[in-house]
């Protein structure tokens, strides 16, 4: 993702919550939907984005909602399923709800993963710390998803598959796949 897209993405982000932190009261999904589509439109004409996804949460409720194509060559559109790689944005806010869970008990750092992906149990990946996840140590996961992952169980087989080339927490190799695991 470029630069460019995601100072768009950001700006969708930070122009739906500030809508919404103002006062705008949105009292069901259509009219959440209706708000939403219109920032999100003028974001992607104004900066050529193909295809998004916006999450919203209002209270106790969460919408998602999927806009344009996953591939300019395919013209396959964003569903629920598409993977998108963020880059080094999201890492952000994962650390920091990371450290908010590891500080009011839901979370320890010093967990396997697999506590929280139970599909990875018995797997390397899944003796890996978290901690290790969030500092590039697990143990020398690739920069990007490979190719020809196109959803999240295709993602967890590879994760099952996964060997370290290196012992966890000895040798720091970024990654985007590692923090950003969902």
């Amino acid at each position: 993702m470029t630069l460019r897209t995601m100072s768009a993405v950001v700006a969708a982000f930070f122009a739906l919550t500030t809508t919404t932190a103002i006062g705008r009261t949105v009292d069901s999904r259509q009219s959440v939907k209706s708000h939403v589509d219109t920032e999100v439109q003028a974001i992607m004409a104004k900066y050529g984005v193909p295809g998004m996804s916006v999450g919203v949460v209002d209270g106790a409720t969460s919408y998602v909602f999927n806009y344009g194509i996953s591939s300019k060559e395919t013209k396959q559109p964003v569903t629920a399923d598409t993977l998108f790689e963020l880059g080094s944005i999201s890492k952000t806010f994962t650390a920091t709800l990371a450290s908010y869970a590891q500080a009011s008990g839901h979370l320890s750092l010093s967990d396997p993963t697999s506590k929280y992906l139970p599909s990875l149990r018995e797997s390397e990946l899944g003796n890996v710390s978290v901690l290790d996840l969030g500092t590039h140590t697990p143990g020398g996961l690739p920069l990007q998803v490979p190719d020809g992952i196109r959803n999240n169980d295709q993602l967890m087989q590879y994760f099952r598959k996964w060997r370290p080339a290196y012992a966890p927490g000895t040798y720091r190799t970024y990654s985007n796949i590692s923090i950003d695991d969902r």
